[in-house]
C-alpha cells in the first residue's frame, strides 16, 4: 500500500541536490539567484542566500501556508510558475537560526530540476526511484494508474467512524506529494544507512552520502544541528537523523540510526494521528536505547538572583510577517521564574544546567537560550528540535497587542455585517 509521506519527501529533494552538487552542476555556496532562471530572489540583506542556508531552512524567509493544499488538480502547476507568485518575504539575514521552510525546499527543487534541465517528478525517477528499484512510489498527482490501486485512503473519525477522504493536491509537489509503500522507504533508508548504495544500484557516492548525515547547521551549542536535509533528532546519547512528514490525513516518520545500520518508517492514514508517529519513535528509542537514569537537577543557588533575564514572551519564528498570518504568533510563550530557582515554560519547570542550558526537571528535553553581546537574551530553542527557534517578542508587539486587533477586526466585522 502507498501511503501520502508527507514532508518526508523532502530527502527525495536534498538527496538529488547533493547527487547535483556530486556532478558538478550545484554548489552549495553560490547565490541562489545564479541558478534560477523564472524567479527571483530579493536582495533583502547583503548575505545571498545559498543551497546550504535552503538545506539547514536556515534561508530567513517567513512562512507561507498560501496555497500548500490545493482543491484539484489545476492547482498543480510548474514549478517555476508557482514560485514565481509565491514569494515568502526575507524576514531575516541567511545563516542566523533555522525556521522551517516549505518555500525554501521548493526553490531548492526547482533549482535541482533546472540544473538537470528534467521535470523534478522525472529527476526524482531517474536518479532515486529507478536505481533503488522503488517501483511503488511516485511524486505524480494523480498517481499513476498502476498504482492507483494500491493508494490508501485517508480517513477522518467522525460520529464514531471513520470517514473517507478525497485524494490532497499538493502544488508544491516536491514539499510533500510522495505517496510511496514502506517497502520502497525501506530501500531509501537502507541506501543511506549503507552509504549510497542498495543492491546494485548507487544513488551517491559514499563520501557524499556520508556527509549528508553530518552536521550542517547548529543554532546553539547542545542544540541538535540540522544536517544535510536531515533533521538530526539525536535523543538518550543515540545518534538519530531523520524526517516527519504530515498532510491532513496522514501522518508519517522516518528516523535513521546510523551507528547501528538501523532505520525506521511509521505511517498513519487518519487525522487524528497528528502526533502518534513521535510518539511512537520517541518510545521505540526509550524501549531500545533508553537513557541511564539520572537525578533531578538541582538548582543553582544563586539562580534566582539571575532569573530575571531570561523572562519575558518568546514567539516561535515561523510565521507570516507580511499577512493576517502574523496572528499565528498572538499567543507567545511566557517564560517565568519560579520562587525555587527554575524556570517555568511550555507547561514544565526546568533547572539550569550549564551557563544558558536548562533541563526539564521531571523529564529528558533541554532548552537553549541565545543572548546578544550585551548580554540580552535574544531566543530560546529546544535542542532536540533544530527546524524552529522561538524569539524574544519585541516592545509594542506582546499578546495584548495581538488581542487588541483581534477585538478590533472583529467589531469591523460585526459593523460591516450589521450595516449590510
Amino acid at each position: 500500500s502507498l501511503f501520502r509521506i508527507g514532508s518526508v519527501s523532502k530527502l527525495f529533494v536534498w538527496t538529488t541536490v547533493m547527487q547535483l552538487v556530486e556532478d558538478g552542476k550545484l554548489d552549495l555556496d553560490t547565490d541562489i539567484n545564479e541558478y534560477l532562471l523564472d524567479v527571483r530572489i530579493p536582495d533583502t540583506y547583503p548575505e545571498p542566500i545559498t543551497l546550504r542556508h535552503l538545506m539547514s531552512h536556515s534561508a530567513g524567509f517567513e512562512d507561507w501556508i498560501v496555497g500548500l493544499f490545493g482543491s484539484d488538480e489545476s492547482d498543480v502547476r510548474p514549478l517555476g510558475e508557482i514560485l514565481s507568485q509565491q514569494t515568502p518575504a526575507r524576514v531575516r539575514p541567511p545563516g542566523e537560526v533555522s525556521s522551517y521552510s516549505n518555500h525554501g525546499t521548493g526553490l531548492a527543487a526547482h533549482i535541482a530540476a533546472t540544473a538537470s534541465g528534467m521535470r523534478w517528478e522525472d529527476l526524482v525517477g531517474q536518479r532515486i526511484l529507478e536505481p533503488l528499484g522503488m517501483r511503488y512510489t511516485t511524486f505524480e498527482q494523480p498517481v499513476p494508474d498502476r498504482l492507483a490501486e494500491h493508494l490508501s485512503k485517508g480517513y477522518a473519525y467522525a460520529s464514531g467512524r471513520f470517514v473517507e477522504k478525497d485524494f490532497e493536491w499538493i502544488p508544491l509537489a516536491p514539499v510533500g506529494a510522495a505517496s510511496a509503500s514502506a517497502g520502497d522507504m525501506a530501500r531509501f533508508m537502507i541506501a543511506h544507512l549503507q552509504r549510497g548504495r542498495y543492491g546494485e544500484g548507487r544513488i551517491l557516492g559514499e563520501e557524499t552520502a556520508t556527509r549528508m548525515q553530518s552536521a550542517l547547521f547548529r543554532m546553539a551549542s547542545g542544540v541538535n544541528p540540522m544536517a544535510y536535509g536531515f533533521i538530526d533528532l539525536s535523543a538518550n546519547g543515540e545518534w538519530i537523523i531523520g524526517h516527519g512528514g504530515d498532510t491532513f490525513w496522514f501522518h508519517t516518520g522516518l528516523a535513521l540510526f546510523p551507528e547501528h545500520d538501523l532505520g525506521v518508517f511509521v505511517a498513519y492514514n487518519s487525522e487524528d494521528a497528528g502526533g502518534a508517529t513521535s510518539r511512537f519513535l520517541d518510545a521505540f528509542v526509550d524501549r531500545y536505547f533508553p537513557e541511564p537514569e539520572v537525578g533531578k537537577p538541582a538548582p543553582p543557588e544563586d539562580f534566582v538572583e539571575r532569573a530575571a533575564r531570561f523572562t519575558g514572551h518568546f514567539r516561535s519564528n515561523r510565521f507570516s510577517h507580511t499577512s493576517l498570518g502574523k496572528l499565528a504568533a498572538a499567543t507567545p510563550v511566557a517564560v517565568r521564574a519560579t520562587d525555587e530557582g527554575t524556570l517555568f515554560l511550555l507547561r514544565h519547570h526546568w533547572v539550569e544546567v550549564a551557563p544558558l542550558t536548562f533541563r526539564e526537571v521531571d523529564g529528558d528535553r533541554t532548552v537553549v537560550f541565545r543572548e546578544a553581546e550585551d548580554g540580552t537574551i535574544t531566543h530560546f530553542f529546544l535542542a532536540q528540535l533544530p527546524i524552529i527557534a522561538f524569539e524574544r517578542v519585541p516592545p509594542g508587539e506582546g499578546p495584548r497587542l495581538h488581542l487588541f486587533i483581534l477585538v478590533f477586526a472583529g467589531l469591523m466585522t460585526l459593523g460591516t455585517v450589521l450595516a449590510w
